[in-house]
């Protein structure tokens, strides 16, 4: 029975319920009338019955009070990162002036584990609903997070323009996710309860995905173009080419080497403190192998690192004020195999 269950009942319907228990006595109680004892078991009865109805009543209403107390504090926490991504960007850079990408926990990446706290915490008392929309919360807003603050050096029309939207689709979510941690608590009208599956349903489907996941990119794809909006750099250039080729090199010098081996790099984008990206990638490469990895580049560079799921995972490699990832060993059947997506903005 569920808290609206109970929120019908007055003290009659108690005082029936109770009486109704009590008469259904079985016949050796109305043998001990003689006896004088049929009024004290039956007292002993209804009291026993009353107890019951008040447990229950009483455990309840205490769960409901812990199901509110959680979905305002994962609500809170939330909010609380928004609230970083909208204004708290400006008085707390993602990274602290002079710190290497990674060195130390991110502003976001802070948020985003205190959000994974209050998950789970709402895991133990929450509504099957209200669990499993926080889940998705939990995966889906801190990717907007990171597409709406800009890298030191970024801070281009393309990553403004990407960060509106992102602003913009917080706050769709957070409304929705407002919405199902009200209702599974008996906070919204009947006529707003129903619409929450429809809710939930619109909020579980939300897909964070790169400009080149989309369908209609595979039509016509433009790499160039969105390198050029990015402001991506070759590895020596002042300006963003006019031509893709001018990102191509015949070799690159460096080597990562591993436990078992030296893996020659096929192509590195590199991000050196407040300055924009820059790329490069072996001419000599298969056609698909060449055109997979620059769409990953895209995935890395257009969701500040941590936005989009890269394809390939490409090898961090730090050096004192440069970050730099590399992609290695990707051949032409790791290409052409279809790989899974992850849920995470799609524009």
């Amino acid at each position: 029975m569920g808290n609206s269950d109970f929120a019908g009942l007055d003290i009659n319907a108690t005082t029936n319920s109770v009486s109704d228990a009590a008469s259904g006595m079985p016949a050796w109680v109305d043998q001990l009338a003689p006896l004088g004892i049929t009024g004290l078991v039956s007292g002993l009865v209804v009291a026993i019955a009353t107890h019951l109805l008040t447990v229950r009543r009483g455990r309840d209403e205490w769960l409901r009070e812990l199901q509110i107390k959680a979905n305002r504090e994962f609500y809170g926490s939330a909010q609380d990162l928004m609230t970083y991504v909208v204004d708290g960007r400006l008085l707390q850079p993602i990274i602290p002036p002079g710190t290497q990408l990674g060195a130390v926990p991110d502003e976001i990446a802070k948020r985003r584990t205190g959000l994974n706290q209050k998950a789970l915490e709402l895991l133990t008392v929450g509504q099957e609903r209200t669990v499993k929309v926080a889940g998705t919360a939990t995966r889906i807003l801190p990717r907007f997070a990171y597409l709406a603050v800009p890298l030191p050096g970024t801070e281009h029309s393309a990553a403004l323009a990407q960060r509106n939207q992102a602003i913009a689709m917080m706050s769709q979510l957070l409304e929705q996710l407002g919405a199902v941690l009200r209702g599974d608590v008996g906070l919204l009208r009947r006529r707003q309860r129903r619409a929450l599956d429809q809710t939930c349903d619109l909020f579980n489907s939300i897909k964070v995905e790169c400009e080149v996941d989309d369908p209609r990119f595979k039509e016509s794809p433009d790499l160039l173009k969105i390198f050029g909006d990015w402001q991506v750099r070759p590895l020596s250039g002042a300006d963003p080419p006019a031509d893709i080729e001018q990102y191509r090199l015949d070799t690159l010098q460096t080597y990562i080497d591993t436990p078992d081996d030296r893996h020659a790099i096929q192509a590195v984008a590199v991000k050196a403190g407040d300055e924009p990206w820059r790329l490069g990638i072996v001419r000599s490469l298969p056609v698909v192998v060449d055109f997979e990895i620059l769409k990953d580049a895209i995935r890395l560079i257009t969701g500040h690192i941590h936005g989009f799921d890269c394809k390939f995972s490409p090898k961090l490699i730090a050096n004192p004020g440069v970050n730099a990832y590399a992609w290695i060993d990707i051949d032409e059947s790791a290409c052409q195999a279809e790989q899974p997506k992850v849920v995470a903005p799609h524009y």
